[in-house]
């Protein structure tokens, strides 16, 4: 087997894996494979696949990050939070959650690289802070009544019947800018390496 074919069969059997779980889907459910029904399930789980993203990179460099879920849901709490009771506009309640989120990764990133912590342990601990911070904010949902959401949720690209929402777009663009990050890339390549063989990067 040659080099090409092996950097390139876990993305096959990938492939596959999901070729076979769509058709079943298509065999057991009429009109699974209609284009609305793909445009909600983009629509629904563009979160997680912009989490997912992050995450492969994550796991690419040979780490793990447990954190991840309980980040998402803190930074929701905190920033509907803003946006309901402290009156902020949601760009700015977005950018400043995004930017403790990133500050949290950080610290948990320095603690992995400069004292030499697993990071099964340091995202471990980072998951039940932030999942406790999480609850110290609000134990109940808070709905989200800012008009500027519905704006949101209205920014949509007509598809013939159906439409793309800007939250999809936003997670096709954030997946082809990965891949070009990934692949074509000093940054993609050293992520590879340090995957691969730490100490060899050094």
């Amino acid at each position: 087997m040659n080099r090409l074919s092996r950097s390139q069969a876990s993305l096959l059997a990938t492939v596959l894996i999901a070729v076979l779980l769509v058709i079943g889907a298509a065999l057991r459910y009429k009109g699974f494979l209609s284009l609305p029904v793909f445009m909600n399930l983009v629509d629904d789980n563009a979160f997680l696949g912009i989490a997912a993203i992050g995450m492969t990179f994550v796991i690419l460099s040979g780490g793990i990050d447990l954190s991840v879920g309980s980040m998402i849901g803190f930074t929701s709490i905190a920033s509907a939070l803003l946006v309901e009771r402290a009156q902020y506009h949601p760009l700015l309640a977005s950018a400043l959650v995004l930017i403790a989120g990133a500050a949290f990764g950080l610290f948990q990133g320095f603690l992995i690289a400069r004292f030499e912590i697993a990071p099964f342990l340091v995202t471990l601990a980072g998951m039940f802070f932030l999942r406790g911070a999480a609850y110290s904010l609000s134990l109940e949902s808070i709905a989200l009544t800012n008009p500027a959401y519905e704006a949101l949720d209205s920014l949509r690209i007509p598809l013939g019947t159906t439409s793309l929402p800007a939250t999809g777009l936003l997670f096709v663009v954030v997946a082809i800018a990965a891949i070009f990050l990934a692949g074509q890339t000093r940054f993609g390549r050293g992520v590879y390496a340090i995957g691969g063989n730490a100490n060899s990067a050094r």
